[in-house]
């Protein structure tokens, strides 16, 4: 079937909690427009969303073509199904796409809404392992509900989707006697714009600074930076620290109480250190992109959107050594070990002392690749 006649579905989620989710998607939302904007042959996409997140999606795609369908019931049908529930009939409304997809990505679950279309075409996605790797950040039922999920997903789908090959051999090690006919990594590029140029003073910046653009969870590890800071032992230094991102972290509501924020008292930290908390995107992208160089200190990641928000606007990143940053950076990145806070000072003094201030990336034939690697799902 010629790929332009295929009825193609995106899902669309809104996830408040983890935000690099939702950025996923529509990043591949933003490569398709990109392909059509390059003159490709492409199907029309439909737009699964939920009613109450479609007020949080920019529709910012000028060259695709695309419809929205709405996934879940309107509140009406959802106050006639409460009625039939007590008075103990059935529910009249579901949520199903009564139309067979070609394609659709990415699903989770095995989700009812999807029931016509056959099991071939939906291709799940599988972001990461996290927690086989640190499993004290869940509960004993969260850990047991995701190993129930993964073993559904890997036994009963034909389609799956990685989001990098550290998330391959992890899959490949934890499910050695699995097999996968159809497995596929796509590898996101990011899609932002050049924001306008925010004044670094309203923010309390004086110097030039490093940025961390993590939310505060556990994992994120920020302790290494405000350590780093601690070990040079200078109560001025001639660059600044600034952190952005939500102070909560749902699952360990503790952590910045009593982790970071008793680390704000010490001089070296208070006189260095800017937390702006959860700010504007197009602010935090503006000071991203006006940065000496963006860091990423955390634990573990599946494919780091702070690390593509950095490489867009080309510039120097230090990051954890994982196998996965490595695999994002390959030889651009400076890289540490997330406990070696001493490492991470000698790289952010080597990378201030030396003027690195850019590195190019070729971010633009990034973006097609994951376009292309996209389209490539749906033509096989």
């Amino acid at each position: 079937m010629n790929i332009k006649n295929r009825k193609i579905g995106v899902l669309y989620r809104h996830f408040p909690d983890w935000i690099g989710g939702t950025i996923y998607i529509f990043n591949v939302l933003k490569a398709i427009d990109l392909l059509a904007e390059k003159g490709s042959n492409l199907p029309k996409i439909i737009l699964f969303i939920s009613r109450n997140d479609v007020d949080k999606l920019e529709f910012d795609f000028p060259n695709l073509e695309y419809e929205i369908v709405y996934y879940d019931i309107n509140g009406f049908q959802s106050i006639i199904n409460k009625i039939c529930i007590k008075l103990g009939f059935k529910q009249i409304f579901e949520n199903i796409y009564n139309i067979s997809l070609d394609f659709i990505f990415p699903v989770f679950t095995n989700w009812k809404f999807f029931k016509k279309t056959p099991i071939e075409n939906q291709f799940y996605w599988i972001p990461d392992f996290q927690c086989f790797h640190l499993p004290s950040l869940f509960t004993n039922e969260d850990i047991a509900e995701r190993k129930k999920l993964y073993e559904w997903t890997i036994d009963s789908t034909k389609n799956l989707v990685l989001s990098s090959n550290a998330v391959k051999s992890d899959l490949f090690s934890l499910y050695p006697n699995k097999s996968f006919p159809n497995l596929h990594v796509l590898r996101f590029a990011t899609f932002n714009e050049y924001p306008n140029k925010v004044d670094q003073k309203t923010y309390g910046i004086n110097r030039p600074y490093f940025i961390c653009p993590n939310q505060f969870w556990g994992h994120k590890n920020q302790i290494a930076i405000l350590n780093a800071i601690k070990f040079l032992e200078a109560e001025l230094l001639p660059f600044q620290i600034v952190f952005t991102g939500k102070e909560h972290d749902p699952r360990n509501p503790l952590h910045f109480q009593s982790i970071i924020k008793p680390e704000m008292e010490n001089v070296f930290v208070k006189n260095n250190v800017l937390f702006l908390g959860f700010i504007d995107r197009d602010v935090q992208l503006s000071l991203i992109d006006q940065s000496i160089a963006l860091i990423q200190p955390s634990k573990f990641e599946g494919w780091s959107t702070v690390i593509e928000d950095g490489m867009f606007f080309n510039k120097p990143i230090i990051a954890t050594d994982l196998e996965v940053n490595q695999e994002q950076l390959g030889n651009l990145g400076f890289f540490f070990n997330s406990d070696d806070f001493i490492k991470l000072s000698e790289l952010m003094k080597l990378v201030f002392d030396s003027n690195i201030r850019h590195v190019e990336y070729e971010y633009k034939t990034k973006q097609l690749k994951f376009g292309k690697d996209f389209l490539d799902l749906i033509e096989k």
